[in-house]
């Protein structure tokens, strides 16, 4: 069969006019004129590729975050245990709990923190009679410290470290009752770790 023996050498004019005129690759990587503001704006990739949405400067934010889940206020469990998340489908990464009082607690002894599977703590315990609307929960990924409350508007810290859950429950644990009238938001950021891992 006849074969074509190209020289060891092409040329821009072999190749057209065109054809190199704007590459500018040096040493296998691509020049920076070639990836301008507007390189990834206006390309439109279909087939299973990211929209251009996926690119905000707001993309890398969420994604720092994980994937946020809200639960309507409610009241607080009296006296006992009441389930706030169910981890299912596999482990997830614990990035940020977050406790919002809608209505404020009663007035009563009511030592409070969250567990998992109503039996291992996240948390110690932190007193909550009386906490007023607005103040915030939040762990700092450590067990023996302390739920913490802080008023509305004070600064708090972030968690600090991020735990790994596998399927579970995530909960929260009253000593006391205020007879059901307070209300407690709830806020869970979380990454999945394996494929199928969500929370409801």
């Amino acid at each position: 069969m006849p074969y074509i023996v190209l020289p060891q050498v092409i040329t821009d004019a072999m190749l057209g006019p065109d054809a190199i005129t704007n590459a500018k690759i040096a040493d296998n990587a691509f020049a920076s004129e070639q990836f301008a503001a507007d390189a990834i704006t206006n390309a439109k990739i279909a087939d299973n590729a990211f929209s251009s949405e996926q690119f905000a400067a707001a993309a890398v934010t969420r994604l720092a975050r994980g994937i946020e889940l809200v639960k309507t206020a409610a009241a607080l469990p009296q006296t006992g245990h009441a389930t706030l998340f169910t981890v299912a489908g596999g482990r997830i990464l614990l990035l940020d709990i977050l406790g919002e009082v809608t209505v404020q607690i009663g007035g009563v002894p009511n030592d409070t923190k969250l567990q998992l599977n109503s039996a291992v703590d996240l948390c110690a315990a932190v007193e909550m009679s009386g906490a007023l609307v607005g103040s915030v929960l939040r762990i700092t990924g450590v067990a023996a410290d302390a739920l913490v409350i802080a008023a509305a508007h004070a600064v708090m810290p972030i968690q600090a470290t991020a735990l790994i859950a596998d399927a579970t429950t995530i909960g929260v644990r009253c000593a006391g009752s205020d007879g059901g009238n307070g209300r407690v938001a709830w806020t869970l950021h979380y990454i999945p770790l394996q494929v199928g891992a969500s929370v409801s």
